[in-house]
């Protein structure tokens, strides 16, 4: 992960476009709908059906995939891939717990951690995806939350390339068309 040379300074990269940021919506919006789908399925349901809940895995690894990216680009920091270890270390622990305590390493402490990890994480990609579509946050759509803070302070935010997903090529490719479109005139 080059993260640290992602970041640039205000003004580099090129705030979406209508299309960019109905994107966006759609991302948040998905987000937001499992994350809405977890908390109604109840989360001590969804404890008890661990782990053989259809559909839950998929979210999860994109979840793990996604988790570096949240943390480091949306905090600000640099510490490449220890978040997902992080993660890890954690969810192993809590199947040891979970053995310890119920005999199978699949038990409620590591459901629990579970949900609260991806409560937290589709909640943060679900605020961070809606605010970058309202603010048109240049780059990443992580940089929204720090977008609006540096508008609440009159700070200059800080801008990022976004490493991953289609966001980057969206935009170039609006972008592109808009610049075509006024070169034809």
């Amino acid at each position: 992960m080059e993260l640290e040379r992602s970041f640039v300074e205000p003004g580099t990269l090129r705030r979406p476009g209508p299309i960019g940021r109905l994107v966006r919506l759609v991302f948040g919006a998905t987000c937001g709908w499992f994350l809405v789908s977890l908390i109604l399925a109840g989360p001590a349901q969804v404890a008890t059906r661990f782990p053989d809940i259809r559909g839950l895995w998929p979210w999860a690894f994109a979840a793990l995939y996604l988790f570096s990216y949240v943390i480091n680009i949306g905090f600000g920091r640099t510490w490449g891939r220890w978040p997902q270890v992080a993660v890890i270390a954690c969810a192993f622990v809590a199947s040891i717990l979970s053995y310890m305590a119920y005999e199978t390493f699949w038990g409620p402490p590591l459901a629990w951690f579970m949900i609260a990890w991806l409560v937290y994480v589709y909640a943060h990609l679900a605020i961070s995806f809606f605010l970058s579509a309202i603010l048109a946050t240049p780059g990443c759509e992580m940089r929204a939350l720090p977008h609006l803070l540096a508008i609440i302070s009159s700070r200059p935010p800080i801008e990022h390339h976004c490493p991953v997903g289609p966001l980057s090529r969206v935009d170039a490719w609006e972008a592109n068309r808009r610049s075509g479109s006024k070169n034809e005139r």
